[in-house]
């Protein structure tokens, strides 16, 4: 005699269930750690490579090198196209910064062609640099000296990272800093600029205009 097949107890359904929800939970965590550490290693590829650029400007003429301050130094890269070529705009762009204007067309590419690097568009690049009419950096110097940071904005605190800000320095490399390590607490914005409590952060800003 033939038995009769028995289908799923109710424990066996609810078993399959939560090590489903636990599958989708975890997957929900991970996907964005991911797409955060993903961001993170770009943003400091760019960085590490507009420090690049900007330690041949100095070998060239450290003047040269510290003639705008501010966004303005890195979009000079793209207005000149030897350093940054047509096409080349996203070594501009922090993946985490959404005001970025990402270029569709020969009308977006013009903006960065005809840039007024006295009173650039908030939109066109990513990274803040050092004030150098404030903070010059001499040739002779042997210190380690911050270039840029990749928070973005007038206001200096547009974040583009989770906790952490990824700033470049003129010996041709970007590193990761946290709350932490700036001596910031964890309920407080990482600031860039003036007004930063970071001594550090105090050197760099967004916009540098001709009249500051």
């Amino acid at each position: 005699m033939r038995r009769k097949t028995q289908g799923f107890t109710l424990i066996e359904i609810m078993v399959v269930i939560a090590i489903i929800a636990g599958l989708v939970t975890t997957v929900a965590i991970m996907v964005p750690k991911m797409r955060e550490t993903a961001n993170q290693t770009t943003c400091m590829s760019n960085l590490n490579e507009l420090s690049h650029v900007f330690i041949s400007k100095s070998l060239e003429s450290n003047a040269a090198a510290q003639r705008y301050s501010g966004v303005a130094l890195w979009l000079s890269y793209r207005k000149t196209g030897s350093e940054i070529r047509r096409g080349q705009e996203k070594a501009l762009q922090c993946p985490g910064d959404n005001q970025f204007l990402i270029p569709q067309n020969e009308e977006d590419q013009k903006q960065w062609d005809n840039v007024d690097l006295d009173n650039p568009s908030d939109n066109l690049c990513s990274y803040a640099a050092r004030d150098f009419k404030a903070f010059p950096i001499s040739a002779e110097s042997v210190e380690k000296e911050i270039i840029g940071c990749d928070r973005q904005g007038t206001n200096g605190r547009t974040a583009h990272h989770r906790g952490v800000i990824i700033c470049a320095f003129n010996e041709g490399d970007a590193q990761k800093y946290s709350r932490e390590q700036l001596g910031i607490t964890a309920d407080a914005d990482i600031v860039v600029g003036p007004e930063a409590s970071a001594k550090m952060l105090q050197k760099v800003v967004y916009i540098k205009r001709k009249a500051d």
